[in-house]
């Protein structure tokens, strides 16, 4: 119990650090400081690197490994990731791997034709952007007839380069206030307000030229709405003093990571946990309806925005995921952006759960209750009221909890243990058999995806480090497996 209070305490001390980091006048001898918290923490929380599985994983690491052995021979070769990693090798469906991962050969297969069916829709994705790349850029003002296809209305705005990286196009713009870079990922970030442009934030398929749309749709065999998705995935702007530091930063995204495995696509963004609630968004069966006398119970609206806040709050960790595996991949866990940025919870959480409580605030939804249960406005408004207050006490006492042993705490340990552990394996001496590089990254990015926030409490793990558990003893179990010769 000693060795918990202590990482609780820890996990504190990091929580406080970083809500001083913004204030502090020496940042990078402060995100030194708070990076050897961090590193100590996970060193005290992590569990030890499993070296042996001797029965097979649970069915959540064994569908995350199996859909990373899948993808593995896309990122090499239909993708033709352009990588300092080892090469890899095709892993295929057989009874071997079946009994290495505890999967029948049928669900295997399943994954497998799944997996293929992403690659095949990234692979799309690149025949468009190729389109639009030669249509654009083999002319002398290719750059400005690309911004205006792209950006209709927005002829103020001068890009100064148009790049290509793997499957994605970045405009290059000058900008007065530049984002973050971490801005790719955390599209909840505090300072985003104040940014010119979010890289992100700005382009949208549908606004183009229906003509154009059509030509490319025609050109790659796409539907419309379908095509509308895939260019979502393409098109980012970028800042013009920090053009470099966002193309490395997007690798996750330009060599087709996040394609395949789901985690840290532009489209759907993590960024909808901001935004505002339309006043029907949340549906009155869920638990919102008084009694007859006007009355509902105060659990039974504590449990209500509980299931939405766990909902917001697995979509910030999913950004953070993300940033992390973007980092990993680039090498960049200890590199120049602030540790900070993957620890400021606090800040995160507060602002994923706030459209909550703006929505009993907002004069929408009173008139909407209203007429949904016949009362008068100000009725309505005053009953709201009451929820908004319980849902406000509820947040602080759970969800903003710094204490130790409460969530925030438990969520700082749990990104803590993870990062340490998938660096430390990062840096492995690989089997020789195979090297692991990529596997990792897949396998930790195909789990995470699928992960919500609540399996830290609900679960026998609160720390859920599932690169230390699970990963290195269930990828010997894969190559023990193997009949091929490696």
């Amino acid at each position: 119990m000693e060795e918990a209070l202590d990482a609780h305490e820890l996990a504190c001390r990091i929580l406080e650090a970083v809500e001083q980091a913004a204030e502090d006048f020496q940042p990078a001898e402060t995100d030194a400081a708070l990076r050897k918290q961090v590193s100590e923490l996970g060193k005290l929380v992590a569990p030890p690197t499993v070296r042996k599985l001797e029965a097979a994983p649970p069915r959540a690491v064994a569908v995350a490994m199996a859909k990373a052995l899948f993808s593995l021979p896309h990122v090499a070769r239909t993708l033709a990731v352009a990588t300092t990693l080892s090469d890899v090798h095709a892993f295929v469906v057989n009874p071997g791997l079946a009994r290495a991962l505890g999967l029948p050969m049928w669900e295997l297969e399943d994954i497998r034709d799944h997996v293929d069916e992403q690659a095949a829709l990234q692979f799309k994705r690149m025949r468009a952007m190729n389109w639009l790349w030669y249509r654009f850029s083999k002319t002398d003002d290719g750059l400005t007839q690309m911004w205006q296809a792209l950006f209709p209305g927005l002829s103020h705005i001068q890009p100064v380069a148009m790049e290509r990286e793997g499957s994605r196009i970045y405009l290059v713009v000058p900008q007065p206030r530049p984002p973050a870079a971490e801005s790719l990922y955390l599209r909840f970030h505090p300072q985003r307000a104040s940014w010119s442009i979010e890289p992100d934030g700005l382009f949208r398929a549908e606004w183009m030229d229906p003509a154009l749309l059509g030509g490319i749709a025609r050109s790659v065999g796409a539907e419309r709405d379908e095509l509308i998705l895939m260019l979502d995935q393409m098109i980012t702007v970028v800042p013009q003093a920090q053009g470099e530091a966002f193309k490395a930063r997007d690798r996750w995204r330009s060599e087709g990571w996040a394609e395949l495995t789901g985690l840290g696509r532009s489209t759907p963004s993590t960024g909808w946990v901001t935004w505002r609630i339309p006043s029907d968004g949340i549906d009155l069966g869920e638990g919102l309806l008084p009694d007859p006398q006007g009355k509902v119970s105060a659990t039974t609206l504590q449990v209500l925005f509980d299931r939405h806040a766990a909902g917001r709050v697995t979509a910030v960790l999913h950004g953070i995921y993300a940033e992390f595996m973007a980092r990993l991949l680039s090498a960049e866990v200890a590199g120049p952006m602030p540790t900070s940025a993957l620890f400021d919870l606090r800040t995160y959480v507060s602002q994923a759960l706030a459209p909550l409580l703006d929505w009993t605030r907002s004069e929408d939804t009173h008139r909407w209750l209203a007429r949904q249960l016949g009362l008068g406005t100000a009725d309505a408004a005053d009953y709201l009221s009451k929820v908004g207050r319980i849902w406000h006490q509820r947040m602080n006492r759970v969800w903003l909890n710094p204490e130790p042993g409460g969530l925030l705490s438990l969520l700082t340990g749990h990104l803590a243990a993870l990062g340490t552990s998938a660096t430390k394996l990062w840096y492995l001496t690989p089997d020789q058999r195979s090297a692991h590089h990529r596997c990792l990254l897949l396998f930790l990015a195909h789990y995470l995806q699928t992960a919500r926030v609540d399996r830290l409490w609900a679960g026998d793990d609160p720390v859920d480090d599932v690169a230390s558990r699970w990963f290195w003893g269930t990828w010997q179990r894969v190559l023990d497996s193997q009949d091929v010769v490696f």
